[in-house]
């Protein structure tokens, strides 16, 4: 089994030319071997092409969301971890570039930290944002120096390469598997451009870290990641990234236009209020977990009497969980099995956990097809 699956979202489109090359040369420059699987996930493209062979040829593994209408990020993401065969991911955008020899260093520290076994462990990157000068400029050099180049020019503010900095890349998380699943993963009401990454953050920071002290007004935006006060959601946010720069650990995003296509910008402003209002509500804001390829599509009744249970581990293996109280289905102190039947049936239930304590109570029944 892998140490790695890096999940790689995509979606073409005339408008945006440049993503088709960037997948070709991330398919061309990455290796799939014991280490990693580089998993590219397709979402809504209105391009014909040819990558699927392509990827597969390069031994990577291709996925394909048949059901997406408008390209999201956060549904790809959340199909790659579906599929993933190791137990720790990695998200990376096809805009973003990691060199190998920080790829090297992140298998280590997954190896260090035990992000395999230890469900709450977590290696947050930074990303620079490079100017489209950078774009051209750095074709003059082995990529062997790129990672040198861009820092350097970071540490001493020259800004020949550099945009902006970002100390955490919301979206480039390196993370349990499990976790991701059982927490949901992307939320999926998030449709096109934005904010997706910042839900998702908020929820994983919410459960798997602790903090000595939280930032005054979490929802305050400073708009970017200039602060000098430990403010708002990104000062948080900020927190987990400067780890992996100590260990000289940065990602790099490559300058491209934004058009609006596909109608990929329009609903950004919905995402934004979205996420402010889970946000606000952040100590309650939960997702029903997501499954392994293998429980999709599966939909477990768990039926109990006097005590409910919370199956969302067992739900990522086992498939979507109902909770019902054997009481919904007695009239008069009787059990009535068509009412229940029919339940089944409406629900699509395709399997039954049963509260051992009720399990005389429904002997009747030996299985449910």
């Amino acid at each position: 089994m892998a140490l790695l699956s890096v999940i790689i979202p995509f979606g073409l489109s005339k408008e945006r030319s440049y993503i088709e090359e960037r997948v070709v040369k991330k398919a061309k420059y990455f290796q799939s071997d014991e280490n990693i699987e580089f998993i590219f996930v397709e979402g809504y493209s209105s391009k014909d092409h040819e990558l699927k062979n392509f990827i597969q040829t390069n031994h990577h593994i291709y996925l394909k969301d048949m059901d997406q209408k408008a390209f999201s990020q956060g549904r790809c993401r959340n199909l790659g971890a579906s599929y993933a065969h190791s137990n720790v991911l990695l998200f990376l955008d096809v805009d973003c570039y990691i060199s190998l020899d920080n790829f090297e260093k992140i298998l280590k520290l997954i190896q260090i930290k035990n992000i395999s076994q230890n469900i709450n462990a977590l290696i947050v990157l930074p990303v620079v944002y490079l100017s489209k000068e950078a774009n051209e400029k750095l074709k003059q050099y082995d990529d062997k120096f790129w990672d040198i180049l861009i820092q350097e020019d970071l540490f001493t503010a020259k800004n020949t390469w550099v945009k902006f900095f970002s100390p955490s890349s919301t979206s480039s998380i390196v993370i349990n598997k499990h976790q991701f699943l059982r927490l949901g993963g992307n939320d999926e009401n998030f449709i096109g451009h934005g904010y997706e990454d910042f839900d998702l953050f908020a929820r994983i920071l919410k459960t798997c870290v602790s903090f000595e002290k939280m930032p005054a007004n979490l929802s305050y935006d400073a708009r970017n990641w200039n602060f000098f006060d430990f403010k708002g959601f990104r000062s948080w946010f900020s927190l987990l990234g400067y780890e992996a720069c100590f260990y000289g650990i940065y990602m790099y995003h490559f300058y491209h236009v934004e058009p609006n296509q596909n109608a990929y910008m329009q609903n950004k402003d919905k995402n934004h209020q979205l996420f402010y209002k889970h946000l606000k509500n952040i100590k309650k804001h939960d997702l029903k977990p997501l499954q392994v390829f293998k429980a999709k599509g599966e939909k477990v009744l768990m039926l109990f009497k006097d005590q409910n249970y919370d199956f969302k581990d067992i739900s990522v293996y086992v498939g979507e969980t109902i909770y019902k109280n054997i009481s919904d289905f007695f009239i008069a102190k009787e059990l009535k099995y068509k009412l229940l039947l029919d339940f089944l049936q409406q629900e699509k239930i395709t399997k039954i956990f049963l509260d051992a304590s009720i399990k005389e109570e429904i002997d009747g029944i030996d299985y449910c097809d």
